[in-house]
């Protein structure tokens, strides 16, 4: 994960990239990753360094830390 000082591997191409779900467990396991995932992000951007916010996220092209957590929350 970028945010955890990875590299920036994900692509558009792959925003929609799951399996199908074929029973109530696949859903549960989604459901439960996703909370998770989203729980992370929250103690992660909680913490972060606000000084960084207006900073260029990887590359300028990608606009700044800011602009990038606000799109995940639309």
């Amino acid at each position: 994960m970028f945010w955890k000082g990875g590299t920036l591997d994900i692509r558009d191409k792959f925003s929609f990239n799951y399996s199908p779900i074929t029973n109530e467990e696949e859903w549960q396991e989604l459901i439960n990753k996703y909370c998770t995932d989203s729980e992370e992000f929250i103690l992660l951007v909680k913490n972060f360094d606000e000084a960084k916010l207006t900073t260029a996220f990887v590359d300028k092209q990608y606009g700044d830390y800011l602009r990038n957590i606000n799109g995940t929350t639309v």
